[in-house]
Formats: C-alpha cells, structure tokens, sequence
C-alpha cells in the first residue's frame, strides 16, 4: 500500500523465498487483487521429512512456554552447495539465529491455512524448488502446487540443488526461469 501511495496506485509481482513464500502466500490470499504474479523459491510449507517432529514440539511449546527460545535449527551447509555462499551465511549478523515457541507455531499453523486455501489462487505462479532441499519439504511444495487452480502456473524442481537456489553455483538458470516469467507477465 505504501509503495503504491508513493508512485501510483500499480500492481506488483510478489516474490517469495523460504518463510518469505509462506508470508507471500498469506498475502496473496488476503487481497490477491494487488498482485499481478506469484514467484516462489523453495517455499515453506512444511519442515524437511526428518525435522516433522518439530511441529508437535512447536505447538507444545508454544501451549506452555510461548516466549521460551531455541537456536534457529538451520545447518547452513544444506543452504547452497557454494562453500563461499555458506560462510557469507555464517558470517552474516543480520541473519536470525533463534526462534521463540511462539513463532515456530504460528509458522506451522500458516503452512495448514495457505495450503487449505491454496485452490483459491487464480493468478499466475510460478514455483522453483530444490530437490535435495533438507530444509522444506519439496513434496509440500509439490502438493501445495497441485491445488493451485491457476490457469498459468509452472513449477521447476532443480534435482540438485540444496535450499537457496538463488546462491547455488548453477542460479543462472533458475534466475533465467525468472526473467522468462516476469517477461512474459508483462514486466514491469
């Protein structure tokens, strides 16, 4: 709303990386009006298959200690296969290493509403996830992507690829798939 009250009212291309796709998502089903495309990269949906207990524990801990606070579980050597993208990640101060009961919860409620809800978006979308992705569950993406009722929606698994695909070695392509979209979304 801002932007568009500082430069006129337009539409936008919403992207979305990670928690960012879930938090895009949510917007998209708020008013999906405003936006003219949806662009995901390695969404969040659901934790990777072996982290599926964390749900329960974020919800217990959130029903007893909402405010209690644990290391932020992410192991940045499953983020990108590039050794120099990982130690920027580890060297990075504004990254959030910690996450409260509370938030892990609400994370996970969000991924039950925007799938529940996914059959309501029309607009075009395109996903782009990573298929050795140990961070998001890449067959949460992939059934999130199947509700879609979108007539213009694509998805792009890279086999190979770890969680950002953006800082992978191989990101031309994915960035390449972006250009194509956007052009062909008629932007900007």
């Amino acid at each position: 709303k801002w932007i568009g009250e500082r430069y006129g009212n337009r539409k936008f291309i919403l992207l979305g990386q990670s928690l960012g796709g879930l938090i895009s998502v949510s917007a998209v089903l708020k008013n999906q009006s405003a936006w003219v495309a949806l662009i995901l990269m390695s969404p969040f949906f659901a934790v990777f298959k072996s982290h599926g207990f964390l749900s329960l524990l974020a919800f217990s801990i959130s029903c007893v200690l909402p405010r209690l606070v644990w290391n932020n579980p992410i192991k940045p050597a499953f983020l990108s296969h590039d050794p120099d993208e990982v130690r920027k990640y580890k060297e990075d101060r504004l990254i959030q290493r910690a996450i409260t009961g509370r938030l892990a919860c609400e994370m996970f409620k969000g991924c039950s509403c925007v799938y529940n809800q996914a059959n309501q978006i029309s607009l075009p979308v395109l996903i782009l996830a990573s298929g050795d992705d140990r961070i998001v569950s890449l067959q949460a993406t992939q059934a999130f992507y199947n509700r879609i009722n979108s007539k213009e929606k694509k998805i792009k698994v890279f086999e190979s690829s770890y969680h950002e695909l953006l800082h992978e070695k191989e990101r031309y392509e994915a960035i390449e798939i972006i250009r194509e979209f956007l052009m062909k979304t008629g932007w900007p």
